[in-house]
């Protein structure tokens, strides 16, 4: 069986990893974005690319910004790393201050009932919020 010092450590690493992937990406939404804008302006102003082109680059800010409100990458990111804030807390306080494994144990249950009911207020999909707001306009 791991330790509980292991087990916060490979979930620390895990949320770390996922926090940083979704500022990556929301990143590259941001990117993505501007490039495409300024591909478009620049193409369109010189007339380098057909109407067709310009048009379907014109597009993609849209698609970035549909993927970034509804993804919601950054927000993500701060609730990951939230999490392995909260989880290293745990690691001090079972190292630094010898804290009893079992009451670390059940902090992080609370934790992760805590945490798992923001992220579906957050992140989770409403679709039939999605399909209620499409059928007003």
């Amino acid at each position: 069986m791991e330790s509980l010092e292991a087990q916060l450590n490979s979930w620390i690493a895990r949320y770390r990893g996922l926090a940083r992937r979704n500022y990556i990406f929301a990143y590259i939404l941001v990117v993505g974005t501007i490039l495409s804008s300024a591909i478009a302006g620049i193409g369109g102003i010189t007339a380098q690319l057909t109407s067709y082109q310009t048009a379907v680059i014109a597009l993609v800010p849209a698609f970035c910004s549909l993927a970034a409100s509804f993804l919601k990458p950054q927000a993500r990111a701060n609730w990951h790393y939230r999490m392995a804030a909260r989880l290293t807390a745990f690691r001090r306080q079972l190292i630094n201050e010898h804290a009893d494994p079992a009451n670390i144990s059940a902090e992080w249950r609370s934790v992760d009932e805590e945490m798992e009911k923001i992220w579906e207020v957050n992140f989770g999909l409403d679709a039939a919020a999605i399909i209620a707001s499409k059928a007003q306009v």
